[in-house]
């Protein structure tokens, strides 16, 4: 398989949640963990009105969703790829990830790519859904991020146990309420629930990063709930922690 099997509704996921992550104050090559020095060569970028995201740190989260085994794949064939598919790739070796202040024609120095409307349909509907969802979340169960206990409300986030993409729904039986970043961490398979003890299990490139929430710690209570525990027994099998 190769970045072509990969359907539309994955790319515009991992551009949605790293655009997030940028406008955050973030870069999108730490949520992949992508610890390469920027080079003259990264030139690539999707742009909007009010940011730009590094086409490589898109296309190895759309990568890790699916599934498939990454492949390095020529950036200049995802490019076109994702140009004929309507997303406004842009070559520029100027450009610098984060969020665009004033003109987006005078940053880029040339005229701006078409803008997706099916992006921004897909990321408004995404934004109204994952706020009923957090809502049902917090009403169905304690109010505090099931790996650190964390209760500052701002700091939690719904976290679907199998992504949209993939197929779950936005129900309680397929939700978590996690801290931003262990949000992130979930969603790239690096942090799971080990199904027979329900144990958190960490990828061991974390441990150094979060020895508070180290390997071992008990899992949610949810041994009754047979809907979630199928859930992430199917999340753990997709991590990157099921070697």
């Amino acid at each position: 398989m190769s970045f072509e099997d990969i359907p539309i509704d994955f790319w515009y996921a991992a551009w949605a949640d790293l655009e997030e992550v940028v406008i955050s104050g973030g870069s999108s090559k730490d949520l992949v963990l992508d610890s390469r020095p920027d080079t003259p060569r990264a030139s690539h970028w999707l742009v909007r009105e009010n940011s730009i995201v590094f086409l490589k740190a898109v296309t190895r989260l759309a990568y890790i969703r699916y599934g498939i085994i990454w492949d390095s794949p020529q950036t200049t064939a995802v490019a076109r790829f994702l140009t004929a598919a309507g997303l406004p790739v842009v070559r520029n070796k100027k450009l610098r990830e984060g969020v665009i202040e004033g003109d987006l024609n005078a940053v880029l120095g040339e005229e701006r790519p078409p803008q997706s409307t099916e992006y921004e349909t897909f990321s408004r509907l995404s934004r109204r859904e994952q706020a009923q969802f957090r809502s049902e979340l917090k009403k169905a169960y304690t109010t505090r991020c099931a790996i650190s206990g964390c209760e500052v409300e701002v700091a939690l986030e719904a976290c679907h146990i199998i992504s949209h993409a993939s197929g779950g729904h936005s129900e309680p039986s397929n939700g978590l309420l996690l801290r931003r970043d262990l949000h992130r961490l979930f969603d790239l398979g690096l942090i799971a629930v080990e199904p027979e003890r329900l144990l958190w299990r960490f990828h061991n490139d974390l441990l150094d990063h979060y020895e508070d929430l180290s390997n071992g710690r008990n899992g949610p209570d949810f041994e009754n709930d047979d809907a979630r525990l199928d859930n992430l027994a199917k999340h753990w099998a997709a991590s990157q922690l099921n070697d």
